[in-house]
C-alpha cells in the first residue's frame, strides 16, 4: 500500500490532498489486519526506528518544512549512485554531471 502518485510535475507534494487522505485512509481500513500484521512481526528496533522518523517529520513539521524532504533524499541517493569509492574518475566525473543535472532541474 503506497500513497498515489500523480506526477504531473517533477516536484512531489508534501501535503496530501482530501482525495489522497481519504484514498489512504480507505486503504489502511481495507488492510488494517494485514498491516498490524507486518507491524507485529518487525524487530524492536526497526519499530524504534520508524518512530524516530516519525518523530522528526513532525518536529519539521511544527517548524514550518522548511526543507524539501523528498528532493533533498533523492539528491543524496544520486550522489550514492556515483560515489567517489568507485576510484575510476569516469565514474566520478559522470557523477558529478548527474548531480548537476539534477540540482538545474530542481
Amino acid at each position: 500500500m503506497q500513497r498515489p502518485l500523480d506526477r504531473k510535475q517533477i516536484r512531489i507534494p508534501n501535503r496530501l490532498s482530501n482525495k489522497d487522505a481519504a484514498y489512504m485512509k480507505q486503504m489502511a481500513k481495507d488492510h488494517f489486519d494485514s498491516i498490524m500484521t507486518v507491524i507485529r512481526s518487525l524487530p524492536l528496533p526497526m519499530l524504534l526506528v520508524f518512530r524516530n522518523i516519525n518523530t522528526v517529520r513532525s518536529i519539521v513539521k511544527t517548524h514550518g518544512d522548511c526543507i524539501d524532504r523528498y528532493s533533498l533524499m533523492a539528491h543524496v541517493a544520486v550522489q550514492g549512485a556515483y560515489n567517489i569509492s568507485h576510484k575510476n574518475i569516469t565514474m566520478s566525473i559522470r557523477g558529478l554531471i548527474e548531480r548537476m543535472q539534477f540540482d538545474f532541474v530542481l
